[in-house]
């Protein structure tokens, strides 16, 4: 069973019947039925949630057939995968049997959003568009240093056991094995070197942290260095990998894209930019 399954499947009685036909995560989730008039449009799951994630935005697009491939290392965790490019090739094998349009979009956040460039870059051939939400990419040393110690151990741990995002994950018992991934996750992007693959991406940046007095948060003064330093981010540095045909600020921070301002933005962003349906 995958979180997906649990927004899906709500009622107990739902859930044991997915239980008891030993229901598996898989590797890839469709969202609906698959329409031959349709292009392909494939997210790729942020470093700590998987195709439950999309559901607001997939919910306010259908001129797609739209797939989300799942985090492999987290039900997988026997079998892990380091770093982007080779979870990228990993993922490249699950799509390409799926695709079948001659046009596809390629999507992610965060984490996802590197996946979904080094994928691309892979394939080449086909004709791809990006939308990438508020990826991080990592360039100085003052940026990797930063990055390393607001993802200490004890901060990540407290961040997935209290966040509202991974809900589903805690239902499932999962939250070690996230605790887990998320280590590994970092060091992934503090690692990561894109690859060219020049391929027509929109691109969404998240500009706002707020610091709430009235919360406890010992690493706010990073959060807010760190911020800033992407801030002074044209593209977020992905500019020399891809070509940025369309860039928009969202009025929110990098974890609540799908509160209804943002939301509209994108839904709204993609409707009118991507060249192909």
């Amino acid at each position: 069973i995958s979180p997906i399954d649990i927004f899906n499947n709500n009622t107990i009685h739902d859930l044991s019947l997915l239980v008891k036909n030993n229901r598996s995560a898989s590797t890839v989730y469709q969202y609906g039925d698959y329409d031959e008039s349709k292009n392909d449009f494939f997210f790729i799951h942020s470093g700590n949630t998987g195709s439950e994630a999309y559901l607001p935005l997939v919910k306010r697009l259908d001129r797609w057939n739209m797939y989300c491939v799942e985090p492999y290392n987290i039900f997988n965790s026997n079998k892990r995968i380091h770093g982007i490019s080779n979870i990228a090739k990993k993922y490249v094998e699950f799509i390409r049997p799926l695709i079948r349009s001659e046009s596809i979009v390629i999507a992610g956040w965060s984490f996802g959003a590197l996946v979904a460039m080094e994928i691309a870059s892979l394939l080449k051939n086909l004709n791809i568009e990006l939308v990438l939400i508020d990826p991080v990419v990592l360039h100085t040393d003052e940026e990797k240093d930063i990055w390393r110690k607001l993802n200490q151990a004890e901060h990540t741990q407290k961040y997935l056991e209290n966040s509202p995002i991974f809900e589903n994950f805690r239902k499932l018992g999962l939250i070690d094995r996230l605790i887990e991934n998320a280590k590994y996750n970092c060091a992934d992007m503090e690692n990561f070197v894109p690859s060219y693959s020049g391929k027509n991406t929109i691109l969404f940046v998240a500009r706002d942290y707020i610091v709430d007095n009235n919360k406890e948060d010992d690493k706010a003064e990073l959060r807010i260095k760190f911020n800033n330093i992407q801030k002074n981010k044209v593209y977020n540095g992905i500019e020399n990998h891809v070509q940025v045909i369309d860039k928009e600020i969202l009025p929110c921070d990098h974890d609540t894209w799908f509160n209804k301002k943002p939301l509209d933005i994108i839904v709204r962003t993609i409707n009118e930019k991507i060249s192909f349906y």
